[in-house]
């Protein structure tokens, strides 16, 4: 993740290891909730591997000079053993992808949206490297959780710079990014009216109500559901052609 190096690849439960302790952002986090994180079913050996991968961790650490972040508590020091790893957000892409993401959101609901654009900008140019790590766990895991919710704010701040560049008249630039968000997570409703709002203003209104149809015939199909009454009212400020309440939609 950014600065820190990366294991490699056949090290999955290393980089599970520290991405975990990323995530917690300089937490101590316990043995007990590591071993979670690595093993869905852990061995009997698990607390002895587990010391091994740290072994591992602080040597690929010490590569970028970081071999001393990663600290140690014993269990006998209070709370139980555990270990954390403080890297400032400037040094690790994940951390600084959140931050901005957030900035850019909050810039977005204040209507600053050039400012919004920018830093969501730099948001994703952020991503892509924090993405290489390429970690797994089990789902239902607390790291998969936080993987999950971490995924998740990432399709969140791509949608908002698509918000932001809809708004700043980028509509004919974005289509096919907007076609293949929405072949790439059919059920996010956002990706629909995302897709409505960009054939709206690239003067293709009827394609636009034929994606609410679209979109409407694939969420019952495949969850039974009705669209929300917020994809609807998009809809029908189409049928009004009122552009500024699409843009804003």
């Amino acid at each position: 993740m950014g600065a820190v190096p990366e294991p490699g690849a056949q090290s999955a439960l290393t980089r599970a290891l520290l991405t975990a302790l990323l995530l917690e952002e300089s937490r101590f986090v316990s043995h007990d909730k590591l071993i979670r994180a690595m093993w869905e079913r852990p061995p009997a050996s698990a607390v002895a591997n587990m010391r091994t991968y740290v072994n591992r961790l602080r040597c690929w650490l010490a590569l970028s000079g970081l071999g001393d972040r990663l600290q140690t508590r014993r269990r006998d020091g209070g709370g139980g053993g555990g270990y954390r790893l403080p890297v400032e957000t400037a040094r690790c892409d994940v951390l600084a992808f959140r931050l901005a993401a957030e900035e850019g959101g909050a810039a977005l609901r204040a209507n600053d949206v050039r400012s919004a654009a920018n830093v969501l900008h730099q948001a994703m140019e952020i991503w892509p490297q924090s993405a290489q790590l390429s970690v797994t766990a089990p789902a239902d895991s607390w790291l998969g959780i936080r993987l999950a919710d971490l995924d998740e704010a990432r399709l969140q701040a791509a949608e908002n710079l698509r918000a932001a560049r809809l708004m700043l008249g980028d509509a004919p630039l974005l289509m096919w990014e907007l076609r293949g968000h929405v072949a790439a997570y059919p059920h996010r409703e956002r990706a629909w009216g995302q897709l409505m709002q960009g054939l709206y203003l690239d003067r293709d209104p009827a394609a636009a109500l034929d994606t609410f149809h679209s979109a409407r015939h694939c969420f019952d199909r495949d969850l039974g559901v009705e669209l929300s009454p917020n994809l609807h009212r998009l809809y029908r400020a189409i049928l009004r052609h009122d552009e500024p309440a699409v843009i804003t939609w």
